[in-house]
């Protein structure tokens, strides 16, 4: 994979068309005997990898989930799920450490959990109401919001249904703090600066 360092940030990125081209091969969560999934991944956001979860927190009126994370004592990283309209999480413990937040297509995440849309627990995890796999579809293509599966190194994994993540790093630099913002698109903003990396 190639990849790129982004001035201003503790992380490689890679480039847009490889991300396109990711496939998600993980194992449900803390190694249960679950089967590996398999989907196209269409976009992940590798940078948050080993980010300890700090703490989150759901704001319902804001429709918002925010992460709170730290990477080793190097940085600090606040990643906001805007437009929530659902979230799950399993295994969740007092240490939590992500390996990668994947973006993955509505229809590759009801094939997946396809089989649990009818449990009442699954259910209670949308902001919504539903009637079967068809209904969820359509509801969620209507919403245009996208499916974000949490992949865990250690602890919390599950996923997240939103309209979009903005995740946003602080990285000490002797006696300043650089912030350097991550939009959907993938570019980086460095804040206080005028330039923009893609």
């Amino acid at each position: 994979m190639n990849s790129k360092f982004i001035p201003g940030a503790p992380f490689f990125v890679a480039s847009p068309e490889e991300e396109t081209r990711v496939i998600c091969k993980k194992k449900e969560c803390s190694g249960t005997t679950r089967n590996t999934l398999e989907m196209k991944a269409v976009k992940e956001y590798t940078h948050v990898h080993d980010n300890e979860i700090l703490s989150y927190s759901v704001d319902f009126n804001n429709k918002e989930l925010r992460f709170s994370t730290k990477y080793y004592d190097m940085e600090s990283t606040l990643i906001v799920f805007n437009g929530l309209l659902a979230h799950r999480f399993e295994y969740v413990t007092s240490y939590n450490v992500i390996n990668s937040i994947i973006q993955v297509t509505i229809d590759d995440f009801i094939d997946e959990y396809g089989n649990q849309l009818g449990d009442n627990e699954f259910r209670a995890s949308f902001h919504f109401n539903y009637l079967d796999a068809k209904d969820l579809r359509e509801k969620l293509s209507e919403k245009q919001h996208k499916a974000f599966i949490i992949d865990s190194v250690s602890g919390l994994c599950g996923f997240v249904i939103a309209r979009e993540v903005l995740i946003t790093c602080e990285e000490k630099e002797d006696e300043r703090t650089a912030q350097v913002q991550r939009t959907p698109s993938g570019a980086a903003t460095v804040v206080g600066q005028t330039d923009t990396w893609h």
